[in-house]
């Protein structure tokens, strides 16, 4: 006998006394698979549904009577059952060598079981401490540390099949439509699990719930959470094992290849913050620091439109500009809407959760150290980012587009990159231009820059072609607007 094929050798038990009755005993029956090596049959016998669960964990639950048939056998005694319960049997077959078939099927060759109830009036669904119940599975790294910001979502199911620490399996929601399930959590180190918020089933058979970052008024520190089971009839409670995530407000970046830094902010769409550094950069560490509303406030009045704030830096150095741009993907929240496919992940409605900010309309910022100024970017409305490229780090942020009065020219007239002190060390344009070319005053062309379409905003820092510091003086800008019209400004650079 194959095991792989034995499976489909076991037809539909038969029962005594039908399907489902009411009877003092009952006698399981079936035909007789055909292999050649064929040894045995195995009944199971449980007080809940096996239909959710594999062989090897029904084999594995102290809570499953197992019974073994020897041929020529093709039936057996359930043995002495109590009234008032539903009994639940399926069938394997085993061979010479102990290997054992799948779980038997009706004439479909769909998974079947047969269900007895013995006497009485109805009978309570079993108790929590009774049956196998769903292992909470967190499906991003729980070792990972996270920036506070994102989303999460939470899922459980059942734990593998060989009692391992993979991924959960799907879960059989009648089996369990007595229960109600929450996810129950705290951000406190000590005490009881007190935030709460439901878990409801998806159709691929897990329990799902989803957690904003500032629902868990997380900003730093450990995540404890649980998933809760509540019987409807009894009120009985159990929680699984509690796990733990962890968040800080200011990380370093972990490095991937080459340049590319990243910190992930929740587990939803991967919307990881992002930072790509010139190639020629040596850098082996960024910093980050993620600005609550009390940070943005200490600088100025935060602008209208404000979705999140960073302070980007690299360790032991202040007030970093590259020669060449560097790219910030900078994430948002868009995880409320509908959930078409049924993952526990909410499709979107195309507005910044928790706002009525159209995503289309989102840029990058930067605070200039008065004001927070739009620089352009690319919208992600997929991964919920937006791109774009910069020449120094400083503070960034994810805001609502708005047209600056400045128009392409930039709000830095005069310049001292030399100081590097972080004042007037680059000029930004504004967020319509789309080409720059700086002269000097001897109308030589020193400076040329285009947009691409991770930025509709350039910048100079005080640079030439060559990533030399040009001498003091006055600098003319010839700016390429996107409506294609020309216009000039002028640029003081001074020691």
């Amino acid at each position: 006998m194959k095991k792989s094929l034995a499976v489909w050798g076991i037809v539909a038990l038969l029962c005594s006394g039908g399907r489902s009755g009411w009877a003092a005993a009952a006698t399981l029956a079936w035909d007789a698979n055909s292999e050649a090596d064929l040894a045995g049959y195995r009944l199971y016998q449980s007080t809940y549904s096996l239909l959710s669960y594999s062989v090897q964990q029904v084999r594995n639950d102290p809570a499953v009577v197992k019974k073994t048939v020897s041929l020529p056998e093709l039936s057996v005694d359930a043995g002495s059952l109590s009234a008032n319960t539903t009994y639940y049997f399926r069938l394997t077959a085993f061979n010479g060598a102990g290997a054992e078939s799948g779980f038997n099927v009706d004439t479909g060759s769909q998974p079947a079981e047969v269900v007895v109830y013995f006497g009485g009036p109805a009978a309570a669904s079993p108790s929590l401490s009774a049956r196998r119940l769903p292992r909470f599975h967190l499906a991003p790294d729980t070792a990972a540390s996270y920036l506070p910001g994102g989303v999460f979502l939470f899922r459980a199911g059942l734990a593998p099949a060989d009692g391992g620490e993979g991924a959960a399996e799907a879960v059989s929601q009648s089996a369990l439509e007595d229960l109600a399930f929450a996810l129950v959590y705290s951000n406190e180190l000590g005490g009881d699990l007190t935030g709460s918020v439901s878990m409801e089933w998806n159709p691929n058979g897990f329990l799902v719930s989803r957690l904003h970052t500032k629902d868990m008024n997380m900003s730093s520190g450990v995540l404890r959470f649980a998933c809760e089971m509540t019987h409807k009839a009894t009120g009985e409670k159990s929680r699984t094992a509690e796990q733990t995530v962890s968040f800080s407000a200011k990380a370093r970046l972990r490095k991937l290849e080459g340049n590319l830094f990243e910190i992930r902010t929740g587990n939803v769409r991967e919307r990881d913050l992002r930072v790509k550094l010139p190639d020629n950069a040596e850098v082996s560490e960024v910093e980050i620091s993620s600005l609550s509303e009390p940070d943005v406030r200490a600088l100025s009045a935060p602008p209208e439109g404000l979705v999140s704030a960073y302070d980007i830096s690299i360790p032991g150095r202040a007030n970093t500009v590259f020669q060449n741009p560097a790219t910030l993907t900078l994430p948002y929240n868009d995880a409320d809407g509908p959930d078409a496919d049924g993952d526990g992940i909410a499709d979107g409605d195309g507005l910044v959760d928790g706002t009525s900010i159209d995503e289309r309309n989102l840029q990058a910022g930067w605070f200039d150290g008065s004001s927070w100024r739009t620089i352009g970017g690319l919208v992600d409305a997929e991964r919920n980012t937006v791109t774009v490229q910069v020449t120094h780090f400083s503070l960034f942020a994810v805001m609502e587009g708005k047209k600056s009065p400045a128009g392409a020219r930039a709000e830095e007239t005069i310049l001292s990159p030399a100081l590097q002190d972080g004042i007037n060390d680059v000029a930004v344009f504004g967020a319509e231009v789309f080409e720059l070319f700086i002269f000097d005053f001897d109308g030589r062309d020193i400076f040329h820059a285009a947009a691409d379409e991770f930025s509709s905003s350039l910048s100079w820092n005080g640079q030439d072609k060559s990533g030399r510091l040009v001498p003091a003086g006055l600098y003319i800008a010839k700016i390429r607007q996107k409506d294609g019209r020309w216009i000039y400004q002028k640029m003081l650079v001074v020691k």
